[in-house]
């Protein structure tokens, strides 16, 4: 079962009551979670494929390739995906994915980017895994 609820920092987290017994672990875990939740979103949704979008700020780079990063304007706490599409009293949507066992539960970064979403208009959560994604992006689509 899906559980919903605010972290100590005030951040809206979908997390599993249990951890299921197989998930995406190690390095590629939020990658493959992340991949999974965006081809189940799009299949299910269709109308939003062309809103929903991943932020690719992770990976290594060098340096300068990291400075010339920051120059044009790539973010460190971005969600990994946003959704363009108002619902409801919403006027986006900003998912975080973590592994399906919740992985490191977000940087002060990622948590700071999720409560400033929300504060201006935005539904924002972290989402420990694609299950939990996909009930995240229903819940927002929903209401």
């Amino acid at each position: 079962m899906i559980i919903k609820w605010r972290n100590r920092a005030g951040v809206l987290v979908f997390k599993h009551d249990v951890v299921p017994e197989f998930f995406a672990g190690g390095k590629d875990g939020e990658l493959i979670e992340a991949v999974n939740f965006y081809q189940k979103a799009v299949f299910d949704y269709p109308e939003i494929e062309p809103l929903l979008f991943h932020v690719v700020n992770e990976g290594r780079r060098t340096y300068q390739a990291g400075q010339l990063l920051k120059q044009s304007g790539m973010k460190k706490g971005v969600s990994d995906y946003i959704l363009l599409k108002p619902s409801g009293k919403y006027s986006y949507a900003c998912i975080e994915i973590k592994r399906a066992d919740g992985g490191n539960g977000g940087d002060k970064e990622q948590k700071s980017f999720i409560l400033d979403c929300e504060a201006n208009g935005g539904f924002a959560c972290i989402a420990n895994g694609e299950e939990c994604a996909m009930a995240a992006l229903k819940e927002y689509l929903i209401n």
